[in-house]
């Protein structure tokens, strides 16, 4: 596939990569898209298509490691923290009895309230107990408390 129709396979590909980015901006089908370009200069030249896909292969990958951590630097790509990313790690308070079991349990941390879950099932932690947020599982807290002795264990019978 030397020559025009190299040519035009390697210029459609490009097209599409770009599309792609655009759809996506991960900065991931636009380096892909540079293999292309690459590839697209390589049939131009009167290559092979034995010659073309290495080229497209060692070009896209090469900017893909090389260029695009730079790139995301550059444009300040950074992910967000949210309010629950925020609050992971932080302390709080709860306010309905934690229950796994049960399936309650309501902590306020940072000005906000959550559901919330206790780190073990073999617990309940009461109302008004300080707990620490180690992850967040879907819209649910998880939380263990701050001092073990406020906590009431569920006998392993009983669950």
């Amino acid at each position: 596939m030397a020559g025009l129709e190299g040519v035009l396979f390697w210029a459609a590909a490009v097209v599409i990569l770009v599309i792609a980015e655009t759809a996506t901006f991960n900065f991931i089908c636009i380096w892909f898209a540079v293999g292309s370009v690459m590839a697209t200069i390589a049939a131009a030249m009167g290559f092979g298509f034995a010659v073309q896909l290495p080229v497209f292969f060692v070009a896209s990958v090469l900017f893909l490691v090389l260029a695009r951590p730079l790139v995301r630097n550059k444009l300040g790509v950074r992910k967000q923290p949210t309010n629950s990313d925020m609050v992971v790690g932080k302390n709080g308070i709860v306010t309905q009895e934690i229950n796994n079991v049960r399936g309650t349990g309501r902590v306020s941390a940072m000005g906000l309230t959550w559901a919330a879950r206790s780190e073990y099932d073999s617990m309940i932690i009461p109302a008004d107990a300080a707990v620490v947020v180690n992850r967040i599982e879907g819209v649910k807290v998880i939380v263990e408390p701050v001092e073990q002795e406020s906590v009431i264990r569920i006998p392993e019978t009983l669950k």
